[in-house]
This record gives structure tokens, C-alpha cells and sequence, in this order.
């Protein structure tokens, strides 16, 4: 399996956030990550006796997954079936939406990305643009 739980401090892994659905369960949506790929941990859950296999309703990347889903869970916790579960009260389509939602305010995802792309624009703005002023003033 490629998922392990502690609760002590770890170095952020990367990894995939998924929600999947079942039509043996409507309304209902797993929200969990993976180190793997999703594909293979769908074929995990597949084995574990349900009598239909999950499907992919929406997938992210992301650089700390065990953070990401943490801060998914907690922002979702009013539609959680069972604190020890990842199963919500959502259909896919609306869990997909409220995931991303989520994702783009997440820690995590302000680390890095846009912002970072941005962070740099800046500093090469600042920097060329001293340079130019150099150039015409100096």
C-alpha cells in the first residue's frame, strides 16, 4: 500500500488528492491521497469486497498530500460520515468543485505555483529594470 499515517512530523511527499465515487453508494464521495498513482490505489479498493469498483471523479497533484487532504477533511468536516473515514456526504461533481475550491486556498498550494511564478517576476522585474535604469541614467 502507499499510504502510511503518523502523527509525527514528516517531510512533505508528493503525491495525488482523489475523490472517487461508487454507484453502490450514491451521494457519497472518498476523498483521499496516494503516493502512487490513483489508478493502482483504485485497484486497492477494488479488492476490498465492494460489490462495484470506484470511479475517478476529479484528481490533483500536490506537493504535501497528507497536508492537503488534513486541511480537505477539516474544511469539509460538516459533510463527513465518520471522523475515522474519508467517506462525505457530497455527490462527485459537487466534492470535485469544493476540493478545488479548497486546494487553491491551501497552505500547500500558496508555497509554490502562481505565487512562486509571481515572487520571481517581481525580482526579475526589479532587476532588469534597475539595470535598464543603469543603462539610461547611468
Amino acid at each position: 500500500m502507499t499510504r502510511k499515517k503518523s502523527t509525527s512530523k514528516k517531510k512533505p511527499e508528493p503525491g495525488w488528492i482523489y475523490c472517487l465515487v461508487n454507484p453502490s453508494f450514491p451521494d457519497k464521495v472518498k476523498i483521499g491521497y496516494t503516493t502512487g498513482s490513483v489508478e493502482t490505489r483504485m485497484a486497492q479498493l477494488d479488492s476490498t469486497g465492494l460489490p462495484t469498483p470506484f470511479r475517478l471523479a476529479g484528481k490533483w497533484k500536490s506537493r504535501n498530500v497528507a497536508a492537503d487532504e488534513k486541511f480537505i477533511h477539516r474544511k469539509l468536516g460538516k459533510y463527513r460520515i465518520r471522523t475515522n473515514r474519508e467517506f462525505f456526504n457530497l455527490s462527485g461533481k459537487e466534492a470535485v468543485s469544493r476540493v478545488s475550491k479548497i486546494l487553491h486556498k491551501s497552505p500547500q498550494h500558496k508555497k509554490g505555483g502562481f505565487w512562486r511564478f509571481i515572487r520571481t517576476l517581481m525580482i526579475l522585474g526589479g532587476a532588469i529594470g534597475g539595470a535598464y535604469w543603469w543603462h539610461v541614467n547611468g
